[in-house]
């Protein structure tokens, strides 16, 4: 699994499977159930440390599954329940509800933070679509610096050069978000002579033909400046 997935490293876990395969090999009819226990692994960017990994994927009719999970990390565990439809077909969908309380999501030296998220997610053939809220409950920001990434060019950025054409650019499925980011009553920033609360709400919003936008605010609440 490290081949295939090289930001995680430590995979471990077991799998079992009780599968029924009939249909033709250019339209294969599968169904049955896949278990994935035991699970562990590492997020080493991130400094996550990922336990309790289980998976439960069960067809019992053909072109459609139907998916649990959980994933714990900190003394949060994130649960995903979802169905894919038509699997195999022009008009296939995956929808999903995503959801937990108190997820360590970074533990970094100037960034350690956790989520509370509650979220839907919904994918077809045409794009993928993230709705709902998350809240941030707790954070410790102590900046010394800015990092890397606060100058880094955003993942949807095409750039042109002389003699490209906009038609050769990459095409990707579109990612459309419409999520509501508060914080919560424990998040705190350290950093430039400041410590303070900070609270806040933002929506993070990316609709068809648009580039991803936030509005919202980020309050200082009962700051010290030295």
């Amino acid at each position: 699994l490290e081949g295939l997935l090289p930001f995680l490293n430590n995979v471990r876990g077991s799998a079992t499977a009780n599968l029924n395969i009939a249909g033709t090999s250019d339209k294969p009819a599968i169904t049955g159930s896949l278990h994935l226990q035991n699970g562990s692994a590492n997020l080493p960017r991130l400094g996550l440390e990922l336990k309790n990994i289980e998976y439960h994927i069960t067809s019992p009719s053909v072109n459609s599954a139907h998916v649990e999970g959980k994933i714990t990390c900190g003394d949060g565990t994130l649960v995903t329940q979802g169905d894919f439809i038509n699997l195999g077909a022009p008009d296939w969908y995956w929808q999903a509800n995503v959801f937990g309380a108190d997820i360590r999501i970074i533990t970094q030296t100037q960034l350690t933070a956790n989520i509370s998220p509650n979220l839907k997610l919904h994918a077809d053939a045409k794009s993928i679509e993230l709705t709902g809220s998350t809240e941030i409950p707790w954070a410790r920001a102590a900046l010394k610096n800015l990092p890397e990434t606060a100058t880094r060019v955003s993942q949807d950025a095409v750039v042109i050069t002389p003699g490209d054409e906009v038609g050769n650019a990459k095409q990707t499925q579109p990612f459309h978000t419409n999520v509501i980011l508060y914080f919560g009553d424990d998040v705190r920033f350290k950093g430039f002579g400041l410590d303070t609360r900070l609270t806040g709400k933002a929506n993070v919003l990316k609709e068809e033909n648009r580039q991803l936008f936030t509005t919202g605010f980020v309050a200082v609440d009962r700051g010290i400046y030295r």
